[in-house]
């Protein structure tokens, strides 16, 4: 399974809470999940379809305890998907009664937005939320990037959830997609914060586990980077010293330098691994990498003059 079906099972094995939070989250569900099927002065029928078969006993659950309705259940496979599909159908002369309760229609016309009543407590909008991601949420494995998005069916509908979530300090972005908009979260501290309101703590530790090895391994990367690049930097310079040290040792000679310049010359072709400060350290008495740095452009420098201005390529 993937990271979004571990979170939506996670989900649908969570206690469901009390009666007014069971009725959030059915109601949620009946807005993102659910299909309504109407035959002209008829009772209506709601039908949900999923392939998780943890949301389809839920779903099941909450219609008939909740509600004393028995909706059938029927499984199948789509000639082009492996994966089975579940339809949960409700219908009966219940029904109506049960979609006016959860504020998804009135006097056979939808609901244009989140009925207030269904989410008064704080408790309530955090069940409508893990609802409405059950039915139509998805989020990306954190090891991949940080997105999720609710797909909303309406403009409306989606204000109203885009405000239930800025009670929990989230501010999520809106984007139209076809005929849906789109509410998404991409910020690695906001996509934590949703998972922690909608009761997802096993995911949401995995989400934190993901996010610190991925901080920590950036982290390590960006100093072996630096690391590298400053041992590029130390053997190219290196290289450069010794090439003119050779150089005014085949112009001069060595023995001419002032004893000082001698000593850190003869100690570059020594030892050109070295980086300053511990080229410094083993010559006797030790020197500071200032010091050290200093003598070795003078050096570069006498190389330069006796070259005509132009850099060394090497001893003739």
């Amino acid at each position: 399974m993937s990271y979004a079906d571990d979170v939506r099972v996670e989900l649908a094995r969570l206690s469901p809470g009390g009666s007014c939070c069971r009725r959030a989250e059915l109601s949620a569900l009946a807005r993102s999940l659910g299909v309504l099927r109407l035959s002209g002065d008829g009772p209506p029928a709601l039908e949900l379809a999923t392939g998780n078969p943890a949301l389809t006993r839920r779903v099941f659950r909450l219609l008939r305890y909740d509600y004393q309705m028995h909706p059938a259940i029927t499984s199948g496979r789509r000639r082009t998907s492996r994966t089975r599909r579940y339809l949960v159908r409700a219908t009966g002369s219940r029904l109506e009664g049960l979609l006016e309760d959860l504020m998804v229609w009135h006097r056979r016309r939808v609901y244009p937005g989140i009925g207030r009543r269904l989410v008064q407590r704080r408790c309530c909008r955090r069940a409508y939320l893990r609802g409405f991601f059950l039915g139509r949420g998805s989020i990306n494995h954190p090891g991949r990037g940080h997105h999720l998005e609710l797909v909303v069916p309406s403009p409306r509908l989606a204000q109203d959830l885009a405000g239930l979530m800025r009670t929990f300090a989230l501010a999520p972005g809106l984007c139209a997609r076809k005929d849906d908009t789109v509410l998404y979260l991409k910020d690695a501290q906001a996509i934590a914060g949703f998972l922690g309101v909608v009761g997802a703590s096993q995911a949401l530790l995995q989400f934190e586990n993901s996010r610190v090895y991925r901080s920590v391994k950036e982290r390590v990367n960006r100093l072996v980077n630096m690391e590298t690049a400053n041992v590029t930097r130390t053997v190219e310079a290196a290289a450069r010293q010794v090439r003119a040290i050779r150089f005014i040792d085949a112009e001069l000679g060595l023995q001419k330098l002032p004893r000082g310049l001698r000593e850190v010359a003869e100690s570059r072709l020594r030892l050109p691994e070295l980086s300053l400060e511990e080229l410094g350290q083993s010559m006797s008495p030790p020197l500071g990498k200032s010091a050290v740095n200093h003598r070795l452009r003078r050096l570069l420098s006498i190389a330069a003059r006796l070259s005509g201005g132009a850099p060394p390529t090497g001893a003739r």
